[in-house]
């Protein structure tokens, strides 16, 4: 299995047109957020893309430095925060909004530790088993830890949520993390960014039967 730049700007055309027809599926400005994650998705994937070109092509090395971290802060910065704010903006029951208000602000802190990271650490990024390598320079705190405080806000949401469909995709972005871990475990943020990019397309879904509920519900 090799990925590339060309798979890169392929999914983020995909993930771009998906994320567009979710945001005017939008049934209501709350939604703006969730229907967008496809969109800021396709981003991610063409940022990466150019970290595949920044690898493998001289000409473009020089987008190197700019290509690795716009990735990384939609990787490691943007889900952690994303994911609970998305779900929480449009959770009608009281409780499940107060426990996804709760992964939110955990996922903000773990979003400003790794800012501050990406911003005063060094920061390299190399293609191992056909695959991107990233390597971020953490302080010792918390480096054993940190896989699993950014899997909390990042994957555990979709579970929370009391739309059906988000646990379709909390299950297969579960069930990539896996997978990522146990067969790419050199190039985790790499691949499994990719597998959740591609899953997001349950998104547009899940907008989609809201949208047609609220129609039914004005006749």
């Amino acid at each position: 299995m090799c990925f590339s730049a060309e798979a890169s700007f392929i999914a983020s055309s995909v993930l771009c047109v998906t994320g567009v027809v979710a945001i005017k599926k939008a049934p209501t400005p709350s939604h703006l957020l969730l229907a967008g994650i496809p969109l800021f998705f396709s981003l991610q994937q063409f940022t990466e893309g150019f970290v595949w070109l920044a690898l493998t092509n001289a000409e473009y090395a020089v987008w190197y430095n700019l290509s690795v971290h716009a990735f990384l802060l939609f990787a490691l910065v943007a889900w952690p925060v994303l994911v609970p704010l998305s779900l929480m903006l449009i959770e009608k029951n009281k409780k499940r909004k107060k426990i996804l208000k709760i992964f939110f602000w955990f996922g903000a802190l773990f979003s400003v530790y790794t800012m501050y990271c990406l911003l005063f650490r060094d920061v390299t990024a190399k293609i191992v088993f056909l695959h991107i390598r990233y390597d971020i320079d953490y302080p010792i705190v918390l480096p054993k830890f940190r896989g699993i405080i950014y899997f909390i806000p990042s994957v555990i949401p979709p579970f929370i949520s009391s739309i059906k469909k988000m646990k379709i995709f909390g299950c297969a972005v579960l069930l990539s993390f896996i997978i990522t871990n146990i067969y790419f475990k050199e190039n985790v943020v790499s691949v499994w960014c990719f597998f959740a990019a591609i899953i997001s397309i349950v998104i547009l879904f899940a907008i989609w039967d809201k949208n047609n509920k609220n129609h039914r519900l004005t006749y």
